[in-house]
């Protein structure tokens, strides 16, 4: 072992590397040991051959532009016996296919067919056939049914086109280390060993890739030194022989390579080199890390980061799902590790560049690089500082600056002020994520915070769902300093790989959470279905109605109106009606009762005041706020207090404008979809009407831009008018309009007017330089001949032919596709109308989720068809 860097301290591998040491295959004896007749080794690689022929046949296209050495690698070892001489690249190429088909046992033909290259025609030929199937190949490929199907040819063979669709790319191969390891018994038993490393010697001349392959054979570290400093370009070439190569050399010479050479290259060297999700083999890594030890961290950052480049590349669904694996793999192994700033600098580099990825529950390495930073506090804190502009580092910062004592903590409350419910209750082992020390104090109303004794009181309230403690907590603490709390155990609970079994970390936020909670959960609970996370996102469905708030509920019908998870927003639906139902109102009524006021005043302003300068907000057409100077100027965001600024009364205006902003941004979109779907649709009594839209001080600025009508009892609009600025009515005319206290309110849309009524409202809006928030006056509109009807529905666009990518886009524009079927692609895509009613578009040929470059270019569209649940295409 070589010596610890300095403050490293010596590191303990073994359970990580006992773990990927039980993971990976017993390199175990080569097959048939002891038979050395070429013929019986032949008929053993023919049977394995036959069981793969349907592959290699479907994957060997016979085609005019097909070069004859095609064909001798289809029927290789389709043969009777024998052919009577062989040649290596024909071998290479088999050996290749043959490697690349499931169902075979890779590993006993790989030896096999070694072994019958060395007794047919000598070990120099099985090293020379093995050596050409190392290094580039091109390759195509495509799936068939359940078998792969491919054809790899040498680099500079002609490529396969016309047969196959795609280009050819070129694919790194790299050997197995069981081979090698045959290769050198055989190589150690060879009677004229001088004749043998002449041959050896030679065949180093061709290339470089065959050069590294010869020096790893005879473990010649010297030669392999020589062809690291000599190596041209990024060094790929260097990892034709995985870690058995590697690991003669030093690790700094390692981890530089690993940081220069291709991404693809830095996957295979953890996985079986072939494409089809085989287990990955990481022993040969353990054992470099057994070797060197601490020396091999870089190589390990090296890796990691290497691994990070690849799932970021575009297209990474090739090999993605082993570098997901191998990811967590060298996570796992460097968690050993609990004082390294570079590491810290590693997994945060991880946690930034990943943030988007969506990962299943088992693959996501993030919460594992959240656990390592939350372990050594010390060295994270720099790290995370360095992104804290991002998302996740705004998260864990709070408690890392806890945990090395940077924030100044309240005075502690005596023990007559602490309510007694919340006296002697402890875990009997509490779970990892809660730690009262780490999480933030809890306040009571006189300013001081409980104990830890007292915190851990509350945690055991809620891990017990003990309402009656609950309520005693919310009675007598201050409400923010719950919800930071709650929050912050949120965050702990999430990092430590969200529990399910202690899903209360996550419910807390129920009991404590407030509007600045709500609004920060509910983009993770959008996405977190997206990350096979529904049971989850559900939860959260729960946690936005325990908080129960006026912008928590909005928040919840935001995701019922719209979201990407059609099971989701019926689960949103669901529970908006149990609460609209609970308090005696239809779901719509409860949305209008929703809206917060943002403290606006009764104009639907807002004054900011500077002290010697004021400031009044207003909304456009969108909701998006804005400032108006003393002047009438209009500013889109509030300026800068200057030095003439009262600073006591500019902070607390700045801070007002800040908090209204990050509200209004929240609703806006939610209020005006929700308009735009109750258009044609929706009746308000007149009370309602004006108590909910023309009075409220926010919706007002939405209301005055369209026009409304008094409906029939049909609900077709008799007589139009708008809400003037002073909150009156007026006519198309700009004529003082009655709107009688009995009346019945609807937005008009299109229909409801001829050109002529259009063309005057039109007038009337452009003379007030009023926009509407979206169109209606001007709203496209579809009309149906009887001949685009049928029965089934409507028949307009059947068989016409359309761009899969324009398809595609239609997920942008309210729709999203099916449900994926046989192989991964889906056959519809589907659009919400209203309730649980939604339209269905069939397409013919289907469209793959993965967007792996499978799908048609076009697709046959079908009938639109009209119901609540997917129809099933085939």
């Amino acid at each position: 072992p070589v010596t610890a860097p300095p403050g490293l301290g010596r590191l303990e591998w073994s359970p990580a590397l006992t773990k990927l040491a039980a993971s990976a295959p017993e390199a175990g004896s080569p097959p048939l040991e002891g038979i050395d007749d070429p013929n019986a080794l032949y008929q053993q690689i023919g049977v394995w051959g036959r069981d793969g022929k349907a592959a290699i046949e479907h994957g060997l296209h016979y085609h005019p532009e097909q070069p004859p050495f095609v064909k001798k690698v289809t029927w290789a070892y389709f043969g009777i016996k024998p052919p009577a001489s062989l040649d290596p690249d024909v071998e290479a190429a088999a050996f290749l296919m043959l490697t690349s088909v499931p169902g075979i046992p890779h590993r006993d033909l790989a030896w096999t067919m070694v072994r019958y290259w060395a007794n047919k025609e000598g070990l120099p030929f099985a090293i020379d056939a093995w050596s050409r199937t190392l290094g580039p190949w091109h390759a195509v490929g495509y799936s068939w049914g359940d078998q792969p199907k491919l054809v790899l040819l040498p680099a500079d063979a002609p490529p396969l086109r016309g047969a196959v669709s795609g280009a050819p790319r070129p694919a790194e191969r790299i050997t197995s280390h069981a081979v090698l390891d045959l290769l050198r018994q055989l190589v150690a038993a060879a009677d004229d060993a001088a004749t043998l490393r002449a041959r050896i010697d030679e065949l180093a001349a061709r290339d470089a890739v065959t050069a590294i392959a010869m020096a790893a054979l005879i473990q010649d570290q010297e030669a392999l030194a020589k062809l690291v400093a000599a190596r041209d370009g990024d060094g790929r070439e260097m990892f034709v022989l995985g870690w058995d190569a590697l690991a003669l050399l030093p690790p700094s010479g390692v981890a530089e390579l690993l940081t220069e050479a291709g991404r693809d290259t830095c996957i295979h060297l953890g996985s079986v080199p072939d494409r089809y999700r085989r287990r990955i083999e990481l022993s040969q890594f353990a054992r470099y890390l057994e070797r060197h030890r601490e020396a091999a961290l870089p190589v390990a950052f090296a890796w990691t980061r290497r691994c990070t480049d690849f799932l970021l590349e575009e297209d990474s669904h090739y090999g993605d799902y082993e570098a997901r694996q191998l990811l967590r793999a060298l996570l796992e192994v460097l968690g050993q590790v609990r004082d390294s700033a570079a590491l810290a600098e590693v997994l945060a580099d991880l946690c930034t560049r990943l943030a988007k990825l969506n990962f299943t529950k088992d693959e996501d390495p993030r919460p594992i690089a959240l656990q390592m930073l939350s372990a050594m506090p010390e060295r994270a804190l720099p790290a995370l500082r360095a992104h804290r502009q991002h998302a996740w580092a705004k998260r864990l910062l709070p408690q890392l600056e806890r945990a090395t004592g940077e924030v100044e903590l309240v005075a502690e409350a005596s023990a007559s002020a602490v309510p007694p419910e919340l006296s002697g209750k402890t875990f009997d082992n509490p779970p990892p994520f809660f730690d009262p020390k780490l999480l933030p104090q809890i306040l009571l109303h006189n300013g001081s915070a409980l104990p830890p004794s007292a915190v851990e009181a509350v945690g055991l309230a809620l891990a017990k769902d003990d309402q009656q403690v609950i309520d005693v907590v919310k009675s007598t603490c201050s409400p923010r300093s719950l919800a930071r709390f709650a929050w912050e155990l949120f965050v702990s609970w999430e990092g430590k790989g969200a529990p399910s079994k202690h899903k209360w970390g996550m419910m807390a936020l129920g009991h404590f959470g407030d509007d600045e909670v709500a609004q920060s959960l509910t983009p993770m609970i959008r996405r977190w279905p997206g990350e096979a996370q529904h049971r989850r996102a559900v939860n959260g469905l729960e946690v936005l109605a325990g908080i129960g708030s006026d912008v928590a509920l909005m928040c919840l019908n935001g995701i019922a109106q719209k979201v990407k998870f059609k099971g989701l927003q019926r689960n949103a639906r669901e529970k908006m009606d149990e609460i609209a139902k609970r308090r005696g109102f239809s779901t719509e009524e409860l949305e209008d009762r929703l809206v917060p006021d943002l403290e606006l005043e009764d104009d639907g302003s807002m004054e900011l005041d500077f002290g010697p300068r004021s400031f009044r907000v207003g909304f456009d057409e969108a909701l998006k706020p804005f400032v108006i100077d003393a002047k009438g100027k209009q500013r889109a965001s509030l300026p800068k207090p200057s030095a003439k600024d009262d600073a006591a009364l500019a902070n607390e205006a700045v801070e007002r404008f800040k908090t209204m902003k990050a509200s209004v941004r929240a609703l806006a979109s939610i209020q005006v979809a929700r308009l735009e779907q109750a258009m044609g649709r929706r009746r308000w009594p007149a009370a309602d009407f004006e108590a909910f839209l023309v009075h409220h001080p926010l919706m007002f600025h939405l209301v005055r831009r369209l026009v409304w009508g008094v409906a029939d009892d049909a609900g077709a609009p008799q007589a139009c008018f708008r809400v003037a600025e002073d909150r009156s009515y007026a006519d198309a005319e700009d004529e003082p309009f009655e709107l009688a206290d009995d009346a019945t309110v609807v937005l008009v849309h299109r229909l409801h007017l001829n050109d002529a009524e259009r063309a005057k409202w039109r007038t009337v809006f452009a003379d007030y330089e009023l926009r509407p928030p979206f169109d209606q006056l001007d709203r496209e509109i579809f009309r149906l001949e009887p001949s685009d009807l049928s029965d089934d529905g409507i028949i307009r666009y059947v068989n016409r032919e359309v761009a899969t990518s324009k398809l595609r886009g239609l997920v942008s524009r309210g729709w999203r596709h099916g449900t994926p079927q046989d192989a991964g692609f889906y056959h519809c895509f589907g659009k919400p109308i209203q309730g649980d009613m939604s339209a269905w578009l069939p397409i013919e040929n289907g469209i793959s989720v993965s967007g792996g470059g499978y799908d048609d270019d076009t697709q046959k569209l079908g009938v639109i068809t009209f119901g609540s649940d997917e129809p099933w295409y085939h």
